[in-house]
């Protein structure tokens, strides 16, 4: 099991923050020796608590290579991993053939990463009173500043009902922007950080839809083992596992 050699890793420092990402193959050229390993490191998925912990590489493995089949997000990530390997879902481990198996729609996969916009959108409470309060989609999008099928997304993550219809029109004395009705934090927590968990949002969650499956070619691959005992390390956003390693 193992995923291509173009998949992007974090590098990250002592406190979590990325300071370089680079391919896992370049990672491995870079790295492999064990004075090197001992400065690495990268992040993995701690599924207790639903974040991305920093953790030390043991060894990085030249894997070969390998036929590959490629996962594509709504988030516009994707990841070309070989027969057998997994990421983290909704749902648990899952691979290629056990999504393609799934009723994939029903479930979302868990990415390491910032999100676009102002990231007013994460919050349930916020999303909810904007439809209450009549917006349609296209207006929640311009005040979140991002894009309506970001909206779309989170609304369904939170089985919320979206509006439909034509925009709203407000007098700047009367718009929920200008009165800060719905706006009850005062940071948009992309910005600065997240509230919830004390940490910068790079090291936060969200969750991004499978929306294709393809097989793909045979490919250079590798893998990457863990000392902390995750047994998973992240690339292209999303935690893969190396837990039969």
């Amino acid at each position: 099991m193992a995923i291509s050699g173009s998949s992007i890793i974090k590098i990250v420092d002592k406190n979590n923050v990325v300071f370089n990402e680079l391919t896992i193959a370049d990672v491995y050229n870079t790295y492999n020796t064990q004075s090197n390993l001992e400065d690495l490191k990268v992040r993995a998925f701690d599924i207790k608590t639903k974040t991305f912990k920093l953790t030390k590489v043991r060894v990085i493995i030249d894997t070969g290579i390998k036929p590959t089949d490629n996962i594509f997000l709504s988030s516009g990530q994707s990841l070309a991993l070989s027969k057998g390997e997994s990421i983290y879902t909704t749902k648990g481990w899952l691979s290629f053939e056990e999504l393609k198996a799934s009723d994939y729609d029903s479930l979302r996969v868990y990415c390491n990463g910032k999100v676009a916009g102002n990231g007013y959108f994460l919050q349930q409470h916020w999303l909810k009173e904007c439809i209450e309060l009549s917006y349609t989609t296209e207006q929640i999008a311009e005040i979140a500043e991002t894009s309506k099928s970001v909206i779309e997304r989170w609304a369904f993550n939170y089985k919320l009902v979206l509006n439909k219809g034509k925009k709203r029109v407000y007098a700047n004395e009367s718009h929920p922007w200008f009165t800060k009705k719905l706006f009850k934090i005062p940071i948009p927590p992309d910005r600065v950080f997240n509230k919830l968990l004390h940490l910068p949002l790079d090291i936060a969650v969200h969750l991004a839809k499978v929306v294709k499956l393809e097989t793909g070619q045979p490919t250079q691959t590798y893998l990457i083992d863990i000392i902390n005992g995750y047994n998973n390390f992240t690339a292209n956003t999303m935690a893969v596992s190396n837990k039969d390693y």
